[in-house]
């Protein structure tokens, strides 16, 4: 089911998610993953890339 909504699985196939990004973790470990439907998937990539996009890096 998903981890977010509770959305249980059907017909719809599921995603994994993955908790910690893994372009930041390179963590494919199963406490890392969570699996999620589309829609939710949908938004948590989405919060996700803003909050990335918002971090100030300094050189």
């Amino acid at each position: 089911s998903c981890q977010k909504c509770a959305e249980k699985m059907s017909k719809i196939p599921f995603h994994i998610h993955h908790k910690i990004p893994f372009l930041i973790s390179f963590d494919n470990s199963p406490k890392n993953l969570i699996t999620l439907c589309p829609p939710c998937h949908r938004e948590v990539e989405a919060v996700i890339m803003r909050e990335l996009k918002n971090q100030k890096v300094e050189v």
